[in-house]
């Protein structure tokens, strides 16, 4: 996670009802940048953003205007937890071994076996969903903490 400090000295194409804009900021023209519905910066505002890659709009985790204590997350159209396996190509790994191999011993070892290795996927699913729960949760840290 990478935090960025901008000023938005101009935004314009704004369409606030679904969060895209454009903006000048130190010099630097940026298009199509997006928040989220109804969320436009204002012009002259500093706001922290959270990335997860440095500058990509694409990756924008979340965001707080310096003048508040509001911190915002984004919200995507799918679960954090299907973003981390979008992300971390080892976990798809994981979760694919973790779908077969129960039921391969269900199919050679009988249903108490099969049952067990389903109980261990489903523990693996909760701790991933946790997990994301957290990173949510460090994204709110960081964004407090930066101060004007």
């Amino acid at each position: 996670m990478h935090i960025e400090r901008i000023t938005f000295d101009r935004v314009f194409d704004a369409v606030e009802s679904i969060g895209d804009f454009s903006f000048d900021s130190a010099g630097r023209r940026v298009f199509a940048a997006r928040f989220g519905p109804g969320a436009v910066p204002r012009q002259g505002a500093t706001y922290a953003i959270a990335f997860s890659r440095p500058g990509d709009w694409g990756t924008v985790l979340g965001w707080r205007d310096l003048a508040t204590p509001t911190v915002l997350l984004r919200e995507r159209a799918r679960d954090p937890f299907w973003l981390d396996i979008a992300i971390n190509i080892d976990i798809v790994i994981v979760i694919v071994v973790a779908v077969i191999v129960p039921v391969l011993i269900l199919v050679l070892l009988g249903l108490a076996a099969g049952c067990a290795a389903f109980a261990m996927l489903l523990g693996l699913v909760h701790a991933l969903v946790r997990s994301a729960g957290r990173r949510k949760d460090a994204v709110r840290a960081r964004l407090l903490q930066e101060v004007a």
